[in-house]
């Protein structure tokens, strides 16, 4: 009986919600990724739900702050948060005492979209693969650089993991953000970066870099003819950048259905999928079950690359 009279609960709050405006915490400024990604998800979620769908930018101490936020606030689908790797998958274990952990306070959502990195050179880089470049290294290690977006970034961190893979010592350059680091390869100031998005992408088609391989299980649509990490020889690499909703743990499922069928509706309309691949990103459609399954594998994964490489958040 208890089970039955539960069930018709959760039923209901999934039917009557939503009943007044919803708020999606994004944990960085406006006009970044997370903000260009968000929007257009929102704007389709409130013509669907008939409710206002509020964007919140909480940005500060990479992301925490804004992450901290939705953790703590109330488990009826009210407040939601853009989450993504930084913030979700490598910060819990970059950061210590963090106020929130990942897997026990959230509730997946949505997956929304994911940028897969790109392993580009500079144009004069001699190395023009990366079985070509492993060697280079192995022969003078501690000479090659890798630029990244700053210290314990996704960027910096997928460089650890080739590192780790490929057996190789490369010196870490961090910067003030990506797009610095991709002025100084193309001047050559630096020799490799793993790198994802449209600028990365329209400095390839340029020439101004050169792409060695692409760090997901399968090739990008854009460059055909490029190999994945894998096919370089180094099983199992797959590294991307991706963006998720989440609310806060113990949100009625009901909800969370809603919510999850709501958003992967959106994912579908070509007007946002454009809006997505503006960005380099492709939109992504999971169940709250395979997202869940995939946070998982995310934060192990991560968790493996921070504590290996030593990285530490500064």
């Amino acid at each position: 009986m208890c089970c039955a009279v539960l069930g018709a609960w959760v039923a209901a709050a999934g039917a009557a919600y939503p009943e007044r405006p919803i708020r999606l915490v994004i944990s960085s400024p406006p006009a970044g990724t997370s903000d260009v990604l968000g929007r257009p998800v929102t704007q389709k979620l409130a013509e669907s739900l008939g409710r206002q769908v509020v964007i919140d930018n909480r940005a500060g101490a990479s992301g925490n702050i804004g992450v901290e936020i939705v953790a703590r606030a109330a488990a009826d689908g009210y407040t939601l948060l853009l989450g993504q790797t930084q913030t979700l998958a490598v910060n819990p274990t970059l950061y210590k005492n963090l106020a929130f952990d990942p897997l026990r306070d959230f509730a997946p959502v949505a997956m929304i979209g994911s940028v897969v990195f790109l392993l580009v050179a500079s144009s004069a880089f001699a190395a023009n693969t990366v079985p070509e470049l492993i060697k280079m290294a192995k022969a003078k290690p501690g000479q090659i650089t890798f630029g990244s977006a700053s210290p314990g970034a996704v960027s910096h961190l997928t460089g650890e993991m080739f590192k780790l893979a490929a057996g190789i010592d490369l010196v870490h350059i961090p910067y003030k953000g990506a797009a610095p680091a991709l002025t100084d390869l193309i001047g050559g100031q630096i020799s490799i970066m793993f790198a994802g998005g449209p600028s990365a992408a329209n400095q390839i088609k340029a020439g101004r870099l050169k792409l060695l391989a692409v760090a997901s299980p399968d090739r990008v649509a854009a460059f055909p003819a490029v190999p994945t990490m894998i096919e370089a020889g180094l099983s199992g690499f797959d590294a991307r950048a991706w963006w998720c909703v989440v609310a806060p743990a113990n949100t009625p499922p009901g909800i969370v259905t809603r919510l999850n069928h709501e958003i992967n509706r959106a994912l579908g309309l070509p007007d946002v999928r454009e809006r997505f691949a503006s960005q380099g990103a492709d939109a992504v459609i999971m169940t709250p079950t395979q997202l869940s399954g995939y946070f998982k594998s995310e934060v192990a994964k991560w968790a493996q690359v921070v504590v290996a490489s030593g990285a530490r958040a500064e």
